[in-house]
């Protein structure tokens, strides 16, 4: 693995002096441009260290810096040939640090090709060859380390400086703060979708809104027309605005087996979901009891005609999740490892699942949250030997919270991110002080967006991290009959959505960032 330490290592003047290599170096823009850059080997060949005036000493242990020698991918495939099982137990000889165009790196067909282009940026693998998008050569100031090993039947390894420094710099700080959140006086970015399909540049300012914001709204969509013949039907999904905004952004649609495809929200008798009634929809996530919910969710209005309401809404979970850390620390652990559940089961559906409400990184970072109290079923109970036994542990800290303490962590949770609950006066039995309740409505009031959708309008939004919800509404003409509200959505999973946004990204050259999308990983 590798280590950053502050700890003052330098190279042995003589006894070692052929380990050591000093180079000048143009980095990324990340870093200085021309530093100087020294490698050489520490711990009797166990790790190779690299320093600089400006960075900490960055130790690559000799396990790690193997298992990752570009030769041990696939050329093509970008797969592993070999694993940290087949890791040898060699050490390292000597290193240096040369110009591209003098390192040479043996393929496992026994090629032996320069090592360049160099990977680009936020590549899991030392060589930029298996990418068939172009890539610019590496230029003499982009060094590459040489790694000798001790077992001379070993080939020498090779890896690009920037790669390395990348590889072992801090990541930054991708969590969603509570600062970050949506507020209700802001203004969601807006791209056109008559752009859309022939303009990537577009396509990727609908990208970087998106993961930067939570949401995004799409002006300007056509009407689709909609019939009653089974070939019309078919071609539905190749026409409907909100399905090749869908295919745009991931390739595929997803998680239609429920409720198909594509889905209409609009009223109608009988309804098997209450988003296809008119009352008011708390902020919730949609298809919670998946185990893995859609990540994007694409609503087009397409009719709305004497209707009086139904404003859509938003609320920044990830962020929300943030404030109840910051406003009372002893509820958000309970939310965090607490098991709630999650279901649809009717007629035809039968899907369970349970997720603590907020999901924390093996760094304590808040990466996902699980809320959609439409959908949720009743807490599993403690056994009567489970009970007995946090009883009797020694520690306070191990005994699993009670049912009163995860209803008053919830009711808190609900009160931030349902501004219509905040404005509650009692307080019923749960243990919220007078001044939290108000800190919690104060930043329900403020964080909460809304927005009337008119026809054309398209609202693009994150599924994993934004809360969704609506208004209720009612339909004004005058005799109740020629009024209507209807919405036409989709889904998208995430990873397919994120892989198409980094594809095109290092297609043009972009640089941008992507926070915590709330996918339950610290990307």
């Amino acid at each position: 693995m590798m280590r950053l330490t502050s700890r003052a290592i330098r190279p042995p003047s003589l006894s070692l002096a052929r380990c050591f290599s000093t180079r000048f170096i143009q980095t990324s823009n990340s870093f200085q441009d021309n530093i100087p850059v020294s490698a050489f080997v520490e711990n009797q060949g166990r790790s190779v260290v690299l320093c600089n005036q400006y960075h900490d000493d960055i130790e690559l242990e000799a396990p790690w810096l193997w298992s990752n020698d570009a030769k041990w991918i696939h050329p093509t495939s970008g797969q592993r040939l070999k694993t940290p099982a087949d890791y040898p137990g060699s050490t390292v000889q000597n290193v240096r640090l040369l110009s591209p165009g003098d390192a040479t790196i043996s393929s496992a067909a026994g090629d032996n090709n320069v090592i360049k282009p160099p990977p680009p940026r936020n590549s899991c693998h030392s060589g930029g060859g298996i990418y068939t998008s172009k890539q610019e050569d590496a230029s003499d100031e982009d060094l590459v380390l040489e790694v000798e090993w001790q077992d001379s039947s070993e080939a020498p390894s090779y890896y690009h400086v920037n790669w390395l420094l990348e590889r072992a710099l801090p990541k930054p700080n991708t969590e969603i703060t509570s600062q970050q959140g949506l507020r209700r006086n802001d203004e969601l970015p807006q791209v056109e979708y008559g752009a859309l399909e022939h303009d990537e540049t577009t396509l990727l300012d609908l990208y970087s809104a998106l993961f930067q914001h939570g949401a995004v709204m799409v002006r300007n969509c056509p009407t689709p027309r909609y019939s009653s013949d089974d070939d019309d039907k078919k071609n539905e999904e190749d026409t409907t605005p909100s399905a090749v905004v869908g295919k745009l952004l991931a390739g595929s649609l997803s998680h239609g087996a429920l409720y198909g495809d594509i889905f209409h929200v609009q009223t109608m008798p009988d309804a098997h979901n209450l988003a296809y009634t008119s009352v008011g929809l708390p902020p919730h996530q949609d298809l919670s009891y998946y185990e893995s919910p859609p990540g994007m969710q694409l609503l087009h209005c397409v009719e709305k005609r004497n209707i009086m309401g139904g404003e859509s809404l938003l609320v920044d979970g990830l962020a929300a999740s943030h404030k109840l850390k910051e406003l009372a620390p002893d509820l958000f652990e309970i939310l965090t490892t607490t098991n709630a559940t999650f279901c649809k089961q009717r007629e035809g559906a039968d899907m369970v699942a349970y997720w603590p409400h907020i999901q924390l990184s093996t760094t304590n970072e808040i990466v996902g949250i699980n809320w959609s109290p439409p959908f949720e079923g009743p807490l599993q109970l403690r056994s009567d030997a489970e009970a007995s036994s946090s009883s009797s542990s020694s520690s306070s800290s191990s005994q699993a919270p009670s049912v009163n303490d995860y209803y008053t962590a919830y009711t808190a949770f609900a009160r931030l991110v349902d501004k219509n609950r905040s404005s509650e006066e009692h307080n019923h039995h749960h243990a919220l002080s007078p001044q939290l309740c108000r800190s919690l409505k104060e930043y329900a009031e403020e964080c909460t967006f809304e927005t009337l959708l008119e026809e054309g309008d398209m609202l693009v939004f994150n599924n994993r991290r934004m809360l969704h919800g609506r208004k209720p509404f009612e339909i004004t003409g005058s005799n109740g009959g020629d009024g209507a509200r209807h919405l036409v959505g989709t889904y998208t999973n995430m990873e397919e959505t994120m892989n198409r946004y980094r594809v095109l990204m290092r297609k043009h050259g972009w640089r941008g960032g992507i926070l915590n999308t709330g996918n339950g990983t610290k990307v």
